[in-house]
């Protein structure tokens, strides 16, 4: 069974708790929907890890330990993207 582990990871705008196991070169970024968590992933992330990835699995803004900003603009779909990009950075890519 692969062990999961919980990061608090600190981006430009946000902190985010981030489900992460395995290690290596390539990075799996698996990005939930609403209502979902990271925890949605608990199954696919053995099998990424036996394949060679690092997985990381964020709780996105207002889920889980991830902070939650007020008000309905601060959940765009814009910064919703640009925090993606924040965290692939966070990771070194």
């Amino acid at each position: 069974m692969t062990e999961l582990h919980y990061e608090l990871i600190q981006t430009r705008g946000l902190r985010f708790e981030v489900a992460t196991a395995g290690e290596g070169d390539k990075l799996a970024l698996l990005l939930h929907g609403f209502p979902e968590c990271a925890h949605s992933y608990r199954h696919q992330i053995p099998l990424l890890v036996s394949l060679g990835y690092r997985v990381w699995a964020p709780n996105m803004r207002g889920y889980g330990r991830t902070d939650r900003p007020v008000g309905v603009k601060s959940y765009s779909m814009d910064l919703l993207e640009s925090e993606i990009s924040d965290l692939i950075e966070e990771w070194g890519a």
